[in-house]
């Protein structure tokens, strides 16, 4: 186990040594693949003019391909797949199995219905699509829980029940996108699917304030996350007072 501690001792976290070194893995191999999506490419840029660029002291040609082409992709998805990491985590702890994951439980196809839903009726931007799918999934989530709680918040009724929901929400999509002109079923299926191609400033500002108020939030109840193991013991109740999910 390693400790780290924030200055002051304000918060300690207990890390395994094995956990450490495979996230400082994955860290350098992320920084590789980096290193090779800035430099290569239709119009290649040696790393050096990499590092100037990111600087701030780059040639104009490769300051404009480094910092408004490259970068906003590359950091996108950084900030995605780390994003999706942390909620895998999350479900895992809530759902008490390791298969656990925002698709299986229903957040995934729920707020893709709530994105399709302004892609193609109400024409909405980049943010009201973005607020689409949060309202889609977390109305997704309350109907989830609404439906599965008994007293207690069983596993295995939380992810056969999402497992439904899930293929309800499916079917409305493809009927949605069926339904839409061809240009708004383009867009909706583009954004489905995801893609890293244009991504820009705008893109990566939302979710580094994302990432920024709510993992803290994750942080803070990660103790209560973990005692959730106890299942259905008295510590696991007053880490889940509104339901003590049953591991599967």
């Amino acid at each position: 186990m390693t400790t780290l501690r924030t200055p002051g001792d304000g918060l300690s976290i207990r890390v395994p040594k094995r956990v450490l070194a495979v996230c400082l893995g994955l860290a350098l191999a992320a920084a590789g693949v980096g290193a090779v999506t800035m430099t290569t490419g239709d119009y290649p840029v040696p790393l050096l003019d990499v590092l100037k660029a990111i600087a701030g002291q780059g040639p104009p040609g490769s300051d404009f391909i480094v910092m408004t082409l490259r970068m906003p992709r590359l950091l996108t998805g950084i900030l995605v797949g780390f994003a999706l990491g942390v909620s895998g985590a999350v479900m895992q702890r809530l759902s008490g199995n390791s298969l656990g994951s925002p698709d299986v439980i229903g957040f995934t196809n729920g707020s893709a219905t709530g994105a399709v839903i302004v892609i193609l009726l109400l024409d909405g931007d980049m943010y009201q699509v973005a607020a689409g799918a949060i309202v889609g999934g977390l109305g997704t989530l309350a109907l989830v829980y609404g439906v599965a709680f008994r007293r207690t918040l069983s596993g295995m009724r939380l992810i056969l029940i999402g497992i439904g929901l899930a293929a309800m929400f499916l079917a409305l999509n493809n009927y949605l996108i069926a339904r839409a002109s061809l240009d708004d079923a383009i867009a909706a299926q583009v954004w489905l699917i995801g893609s890293l191609n244009g991504r820009r400033w705008d893109h990566v500002r939302p979710l580094a304030l994302a990432l920024l108020v709510l993992l803290p939030l994750v942080l803070h109840y990660g103790r209560k996350l973990a005692m959730l193991e106890m299942g259905t013991t008295p510590r696991g109740r007053w880490a889940y007072p509104w339901g003590v999910p049953e591991a599967c």
